[in-house]
């Protein structure tokens, strides 16, 4: 994670590595709220090492937005890979971090 972390932060999220072996999800994309959240991590921390394109990551993330069975048709498929892809000025993107207790509430579930 430490030697992705400015990537990880630029596309909204926040990881800790708290052990060798875990880590904390403090928050994710907003628009990728009802994503399943361990599946997402995994999904971004695998492609990260192995090494895929900053394209290829915005596209397996882009795949979780439909996790909660939400229709998402190809311009809007379209739309979110771009805004992954060309996230690096947060300020002017729709990613926001998650507050912390719905955040809780989501990997409650």
């Amino acid at each position: 994670i430490n030697n992705n972390i400015s990537l990880i932060n630029q596309w909204g999220f926040e990881l800790e590595q708290i052990s060798p072996t875990q880590i904390r999800i403090r928050s994710i994309p907003s628009r990728l709220v009802y994503a399943e959240t361990l599946a997402l991590v995994n999904d971004l921390l695998k492609s990260l090492m192995d090494k895929e394109t900053k394209s290829n990551i915005a596209e397996i993330l882009a795949k979780h937005v439909n996790d909660s069975g939400m229709e998402l048709n190809e311009e809007a498929t379209l739309q979110l890979i771009s805004e992954i892809a060309n996230s690096e000025n947060r300020e002017s993107s729709h990613w926001k971090k998650l507050e912390p207790s719905l955040l809780a509430t989501l990997l409650e579930k």
